[in-house]
């Protein structure tokens, strides 16, 4: 997972699953860096990357 390009946490899920379940995972996984962020987009790329666009 990225937090506005950079590398901040990884997670393991199933090939192939939906885009819902793997975004809730990431925020989870790198909530301490989004906390007092407001995340402007999150972009996923199947079977890839999650990255979560961020401004204070």
């Amino acid at each position: 997972m990225q937090v506005n390009g950079k590398l901040r946490g990884t997670i393991v899920v199933p090939a192939g699953q939906a885009a819902e379940p793997v975004l809730a995972a990431a925020e989870a996984a790198v909530a301490s860096v989004l906390a007092g962020q407001t995340i402007v987009k999150k972009i996923h790329v199947p079977d890839r990357i999650v990255n979560f666009v961020v401004k204070p």
